[in-house]
């Protein structure tokens, strides 16, 4: 029995589907056309004429509004449209646009015709419509300058000019029909696209071009610059080429050289280097669909090969360092060098970059410095070896250091200076002169370093200014001077230090004092000599000018000396604390002089200040003599205050007189003259009775006090401690010391109003304010001082006549201040006598002083106005005594005012008059001067249809305020007015037309009903239809513009145009309106209405629901259709929609192998809160299993919540094991067995992308031996495609499988993503049924061959049993279970040992025959009888029996002898016979 292992591999490709698309048409409703009614005859002539005689719009517009002028007539309106297919009138004269097709502008005749009244005759007026083709404006903008970027991008930016709620679908030239999507493009190129607006039944469609440019992007190699040695690869990678580019390489050598340095395969850009040198690498990238051609470039440079093991080093010979020197004629020194070879081309330059070829002699190099190049300093010597014609070169650099040289003779040049013994210093003694400048140079200067100076260390006053030393004073100063390095310099720098030392000259000299009277000490206790005396005298014989200050002046010369003279100023005398002077000589040298303190006094002190109490009037200020600068009420302190700059103030002499001329006396306590006031002592005689004479204190004062009523001034003079004494007293300023008695007798007030009429002000009313101020009411002039008073009242403002007096210490200042009857400062006026007063007052001044002794005004104004106006007069005289006076009056200037404020103040916006509840009049009346009690019979009140109500009582809420209110209840037409007049005849104001208008009360609610004509809805409140709302108000007194809507439209976060409501219409009582809904969206509606008196309808419950007719939209993102994947596969699929059912979705992701969601794919839902309008699932990245490469088909549905379904489905494949492979045909029967007979063979190989042609190989291994294939020889190749995967089909000639043997076929490819395939790769193993796809297969066309080991042919066996063994052998495989050892064909058992089967033949009455069949693997058979005809038996005469030759001849010897014997026998008979018939 045959059997078979089957082993196969499948792979599973699917055709696309395709996606529909669902089309939805509205049919605009269609009005009906309105009938007009006849036109009676009139006789009247009447003009009608619309407002606008023409109006444009375009199909799909609404067209504007175009009422009638005004006219009397009330005939009926009819309206006519002279097209009603293109433009229908209603019978308000509204127009529509109909549906009807046009190519060009229309003109219609809209018509009015107003038939005859009982006045007016029928009348017509028309205006033309012209109508534009719909989109006649219609505008396409496209993007502007669009590049390749590998995605999709929008070819249309937006489309203007239409009608609103236009909506647009568009179709590129490869779309079979137009989507609402915008178009989108990729590739680089020029895309047509139809776009085609529609709205209702009218179309426009227009085509328009857009350009998608290839993309620009920049191209270059790695590295800019590549330089590499000779004979090294050249790798310089060129990056960002994009997909498909064709790239040149081009190369320019430099022309300079003789030999080109490379050489560049023009495709592969691989560099071959011929020589040294540079050259320019230029590699071209050819344009394709989607990017620019680019160009980049570097340089490159192949540099010689550096030598190695060459060094250079410092001879023995040569000294251990080189030093500068002036005197040699040229600069020779060696350098050693190792490693060079013979042959070497040698050459060094010293820094100039021109080499000079050179030779070396044992090791050594020879170099000549010019002196031109000969300094101290750094060199670099560089030596170039060039070896094998520069193929090898290096160049090596040896250091050479010049030191530079010594200073040695390097000092100060001046022949003043000395050693120092103590601080070893060199010395330079200086004499002070004026100018004091001393030059210093130096001398032994080696080079051309430059020279510094510097102060180490020095006293103040020395400055070095280059190499100047300057000084301001004697001192020391340690100086540095140096030699500075040049840049260039051969030499070292150098320094020295000296010590300067400067001192002033000395020489005799004399002073010449004057008569010496005083001496004191000063602050430091030092004794300082006051001389009286304003000069001093200095006298030399060496001095020829001297300066005091900064200034140098010139002696006097005197016989054989100099003089000069120190004089004091002729203000003045002078202290000197520390005098000091100097003299210069002829030879400008300077000495210097300080002279302890002393001072020049030569004139006597003078009187600084007088000191009234704690008021000083310095003396140096200017005072005169009349004037009056003290003032006060009490006994004065006066500190008199004297000056000198000299000796000093010794004693002060000192007076008082008064106005009269008479002397008063002076006293040194303030007890004393408090004692001894003025009025108590009798004038004195105008002499100097009263004189003192003080010492001064510490502070140079004396004081003494003055008494009480003293009006006069004082005198003084003083004397200083050298006996110098003023010749005259001077004076101080005026005092005034005045108390409260002189002030009462010597100032008035008075006040009195200009425009009092005793009939017409005559007082009307009463003291209502009584001034309360403690000081005021103890002035013997203040009057009113009853509350009850009455007090005079005015219509006007008022001026009054004010005089104030005083003529003692005159007027300070005077204040007047006006209070209100609330006691509120509302006015005043402070007239300070120092300062300018107002125009209207005048001042009087005393005759021989600088007092003021009267002001007065004849204008002072009172424009306020106030019952109990309070004016007060304050006077404060120089001295502080105050005195006051006030009077009493009302100004009434002011109307009464009165208000009206109704509650509610007017009706519903609009109608002011009506009112549908009641309404309260508050009435208030603002006056000072009215009569409450009388205020009712000013007021005026009627009702057209009833009685009227009555006035409240009257309430006074504020002062002054009266108010009082009515209220209106019953239903009628009222008219109210109120007028009032005060005590001073003023009439109130008019009230405002908006209160004295009329007024109704009325009272009824409206009615409302909202119906629709589809309530089909989806999930509660979606509808997927549109829905007409009629509504209908209830009302007799109906205002349409008083009806409130309530509405929104939303279309996702964006708001939409509601739909407009229609024209009311009237059916009796019954108001109505529709509002069709056509747009997708969520409205929201609520209306109000309220009537002209206010009335508010009912509330009505707000309608909401959604309108969704657009069906969701289905996005699967990262697969697309037909497409295979060998990364990462993650497919997502975005629901989006604006009205989300989050039931509605519905995922299914099958594979071909069976594979289905849940048990193989992960995915994540985006969680949903029933406000998204999208919902995503996303899959995880597919397993990276074997088993998971298969073709996949992803069906994806949406049912949103208003029941528009939208389905998506996708094919995509996974591919991320390279090929798969499987077989056809014979292939599937031989694999992994065995053949008898050769055969064509069938591989198929499935790759997600394309196999590089070359890279496919097939290998033949027979019995081990491997045979390389050859295409088109050996086997054929058919490539094709299986959906978007490449599919090769490979069919090997059955004539290499001729030859018996094992075979195995090895299929090989690369494909362009890099994967290396092979079919006997183990990642081709499928999960589960999967198997392996090695094609493994054996050719057999032999028969298994049989063999009967051990027999010689013997035919008979003595014995029981024969045992046989038989070998059966095949050249492949044999198949043992078709082995069977038949004996007389009937199997017997067998044993099988290595190949060598065991059996035996039982013993048998009869001959027996073995046959042995054997198959191999492959089907042959070998059906053989390897015995026939053997005996075995131990039964010697059944093995005779079977003995066939030894039977017949025994019995053929028997046979022989009956035969004989019969013979006999019948020769015998015969004989008888013959014998017995003879007888």
């Amino acid at each position: 029995m045959n059997k078979s292992i089957y082993k196969k591999a499948a792979a599973f490709l699917a055709a696309a589907t395709l996606l529909a698309q669902n089309f939805t048409s509205i049919t605009p409703i269609q009005a009906e056309d309105p009938q007009p009614d006849p036109l009676p005859n009139t006789c009247t002539l009447q003009q009608l004429a619309f407002t606008m005689e023409e109006i444009a719009v375009e199909q799909g517009e609404l067209v504007q509004e175009n009422p009638l002028l005004d006219y009397e007539s009330t005939g009926k309106l009819t309206f006519s449209s002279s097209d009603e297919e293109l433009a229908a009138v209603d019978e308000n004269g509204g127009v529509t646009l109909k549906s009807k097709s046009i190519t060009d502008a229309q003109t219609v005749t809209i018509s009015a015709h107003m038939e005859a009244d009982a006045d007016y005759c029928e009348a017509n007026a028309e205006y033309k419509l012209v109508i534009q083709p719909f989109g006649y404006r219609m505008e396409v903008i496209i993007p502007d300058d669009l590049h390749y970027e590998d995605l999709e991008q929008p070819l249309i930016t937006d489309v203007i000019n239409v009608p609103e709620n236009a909506t647009f679908t568009y179709k590129l030239e490869s779309d079979a029909d137009f989507s609402e999507t915008i178009p989108q493009g990729k590739e680089a190129g020029t895309y047509s696209i139809e776009v085609k607006a529609t709205l209702g039944s009218f179309e426009k469609i227009t085509t328009v071009e857009t350009i998608i440019h290839p993309a620009s992007y920049t191209m270059h190699f790695e590295k800019a610059k590549v330089s590499v040695p000779y004979g090294t690869t050249v790798s310089n990678p060129l990056t960002i080429v994009p997909e498909g580019a064709v790239v040149r390489y081009l190369v320019e050598n430099d022309p300079a050289m003789a030999i080109p340095a490379v050489a560049i395969n023009e495709t592969t850009g691989e560099v071959t280097v011929y020589h040294i040198g540079k050259a320019v690498i230029t590699a071209v990238a050819e344009g394709t669909v989607n990017y620019e051609e680019k160009k980049a470039s570097y340089e490159l440079e192949i540099t010689p090969v550096e030598l190695t093991g060459i060094t250079l080093n410092k001879p023995v010979t040569e000294p251990e360092s080189y030093v500068y020197d002036s005197t040699l004629s040229e600069f020779q020194f060696a350098i050693g060098i190792e490693g060079n070879q013979v042959g070497d081309k040698l050459e060094a330059h010293l820094g100039d970059g021109n080499f000079v070829e050179l030779s070396n002699i044992e090791n050594l190099i020879q170099l000549t410095m010019p002196l031109e190049q000969y300094h101290a300093g750094d060199f670099t010597v560089s030596v170039r070896i060039n070896r094998n014609e520069g193929s090898e070169i290096c160049v090596l650099e040896y250091p050479l250091t010049v030191e530079k040289a010594d200073q040695p003779d390097f000092e100060l040049d001046d022949d003043h200076l000395t050693m120092d013994p103590d601080t070893h210093l060199k010395t330079l003694p200086i004499t002070f002169k004026d100018p004091s400048e001393y030059p210093l140079s130096v001398k032994g200067i080696l080079g051309a370093g430059e020279v510094s100076y510097e102060i180490v260390e020095a006293d103040t006053g020395f400055v070095l200014n280059k190499n100047v030393l300057t000084y301001t004073d004697a001192g020391k100063a340690k100086l540095k001077i140096t030699i500075h390095e040049a840049e260039d310099s051969n030499y070292n720098s150098a320094s020295t230090e000296i010590l300067a030392i400067v001192d002033y000259a000395q020489w005799e000299q004399e002073l010449i004092w004057g008569d010496h009277v005083y001496e004191e000490k000063d602050s430091a206790d030092q004794l300082v000599r006051i001389w009286a005396d304003r000069q001093l005298k200095i006298q030399s014989k060496e001095a020829r000018m001297i300066k005091w200050d900064d200034q140098w002046e010139a002696m006097t010369e005197d016989e054989t000396k100099y003089t000069a003279v120190l004089e004091a100023t002729e203000t003045s005398a002078i202290r000197y604390p520390d005098l000091t002077y100097y003299l210069k000589n002829e030879k400008n040298e300077v000495m210097k002089v300080v002279l302890d303190p002393f001072g020049l006094d030569w004139k006597a002190p003078s009187i600084a200040s007088f000191a009234f109490n704690d008021k000083t009037f310095d003396m140096a200020d200017t005072i005169i003599p009349t004037d009056y600068g003290f003032f006060t009420t009490q006994t004065t302190k006066i500190t008199i205050t004297a000056g000198d700059d000299g000796a000093g103030v010794d004693t002060i002499y000192a007076y008082a007189e008064d106005i009269n001329g008479n002397h008063v006396p002076m006293y040194l306590s303030k007890e004393e003259a408090d004692e001894n006031p003025i009025a108590d002592i009798e004038p004195a005689d105008p002499k100097l009775d009263f004189e003192i004479e003080l010492k001064t204190n510490e502070e140079d004062q004396v004081i003494v006090y003055l008494p009480a009523n003293f009006k006069g001034k004082l005198y003084a003079k003083a004397k200083d401690h050298v006996e110098n004494l003023a010749e005259e007293f001077v004076s101080s300023v005026g005092n005034i010391i005045e108390d409260s008695n002189i002030h009462s007798q010597s100032s008035t007030i008075t006040i009195s109003i200009n425009g009092y009429d005793s009939e017409k002000n005559h007082p009307t009313q009463l003291n209502n304010h009584l001034y309360s101020d403690g000081d005021a009411l103890e002035d013997a002039n203040m009057e009113y001082r009853e509350k009850e008073k009455l007090v005079p009242l005015f219509d006007q403002g008022q001026q009054l006549t004010i005089e104030i007096t005083d003529l003692y210490s005159g007027i300070q200042k005077a204040e007047i201040i006006v209070k209100d009857e609330n006691d509120q400062n509302v006015q005043s006026l402070t007239l300070d006598t120092t300062k300018e007063l107002p125009e209207s007052w005048n001042k009087t001044m005393a005759e021989t002083s600088n007092l003021v002794t009267a002001l007065k005004t004849e204008e002072f104004s009172l424009d306020l106005e106030s019952n109990d106006i309070t004016v007060i007069v304050k006077l404060t005289d120089n001295a502080g005594n105050v005195s006051y006076d006030y009077t009493v009056l009302g100004i009434d200037k002011t109307a009464p005012e009165v208000e009206v404020r109704f509650s509610p103040e007017s009706g519903d916006a609009g109608f002011a008059d009506q009112f549908k509840v009641d309404r309260t009049a508050v009435i208030t009346v603002k006056d000072r001067n009215v009569d409450p009690n009388q205020l009712s019979q000013f007021i005026s009140l009627s009702n057209e249809y009833g009685s009227t109500p009555g006035v409240g009582g009257w309430s006074s809420p504020n002062r002054y305020e009266y108010t009082a209110s009515i209220t209106f209840h019953d239903d009628g037409l009222y008219l109210f007015n109120m007028e009032v007049t005060d005590f001073v005849s003023h009439r109130s104001n008019a009230l405002p037309a908006e209160v004295t208008a009329p007024f109704v009360i009325d009272q009824t609610k409206p009615v409302i009903e909202v119906q629709y004509d589809n309530n089909a809805s989806m999930n509660g409140n979606y509808y997927n239809q549109d829905r007409i709302a009629t509504i209908i108000i209830t009302e007799k007194n109906f205002e349409p513009d008083n009806v409130t809507l309530t509405t929104s439209a939303m279309n996702l976060d964006q708001a939409v145009e509601f739909p407009g409501l229609s024209n009311w219409s009237k059916n009796g009582d019954q108001n109505i309106a529709t509002i069709h809904y056509a747009q997708d969206a969520l409205y929201t509606f609520d209306i109000d209405f309220t009537d002209k008196a206010g009335n508010v309808m009912d509330d009505v419950t707000p309608e909401e629901f959604y309108l969704d007719k657009t069906a969701p939209v289905i996005t699967i993102e990262n697969v697309m259709e037909n497409t295979a994947y060998n990364d990462e596969v993650k497919p997502q699929i975005l629901f989006e929609d604006t009205n989300i059912d989050a039931n509605g979705l519905v995922v299914e992701l099958l594979g071909s192998l069976g594979r289905e969601d849940e048990r193989y794919f992960d995915f994540n839902i985006t969680p949903y809160d029933g406000t998204q309008q999208s919902i995503t699932y996303s899959y995880s990245d597919f397993e990276h299993e074997k088993g998971m490469d298969d073709l996949y088909t992803l069906n994806a549905s949406m049912t949103d919540m208003a029941g528009n379904i939208t389905e998506a489905t996708i094919l995509f494949s996974v591919n991320r094991f390279g090929s798969n492979y499987s077989f056809e045909g014979s292939l599937n029967e031989i694999v992994n067995n065995y053949s008898n007979q050769e055969r064509d063979i069938v591989i198929l190989e499935t790759n997600v992308d394309e196999l590089i042609p070359e890279s496919i190989h097939i290998k033949v291994s027979r019995d081990g031996n491997t045979q390389d294939l050859v295409q088109d020889q050996h086997y054929q190749v058919e490539a094709g495609n299986a959906g978007s995967w490449h599919q090769y089909r490979y069919t090997i000639n059955k004539s290499v499988f001729a030859s018996d043997g094992r075979y195995t076929v090895t299929v090989s490819s690369q494909d362009i993503a890099g994967n290396i395939n092979e079919n006997i790769d183990e990642s081709k193993v499928l999960d589960g049924e999967g198997k392996k796809a090695e094609i493994v297969f054996a050719i057999d066309k032999t028969k298994p061959a049989i063999t009967l080991m051990d027999y010689n042919g013997e035919k008979e066996f003595a014995m029981d049993a024969k045992e046989f063994t038989a070998s059966i052998q095949d050249n492949l495989a044999l198949n043992p279970d078709s082995i069977e050892i038949r004996v007389n064909e009937e199997a017997v058992p067998y044993q099988e040992s290595n190949g060598q089967y065991h059996f035996t033949v039982s013993e048998n009455n009869r001959r027996q025959s073995v046959r042995i069949i054997a198959a191999d693997k492959a089907g042959n058979i070998n059906d053989i009888l390897v015995i026939d005809g053997i005996i075995v038996s131990a039964n010697w005469f059944v093995r005779f029996w079977n003995n066939q030759s030894l039977v017949f001849m025994t019995g053929l010897a028997f046979v022989a002898a009956i035969c004989a014997g019969l013979a006999a026998f019948i020769v015998i008979r015969k004989r008888k016979a013959a014998s017995d018939s003879e007888e």
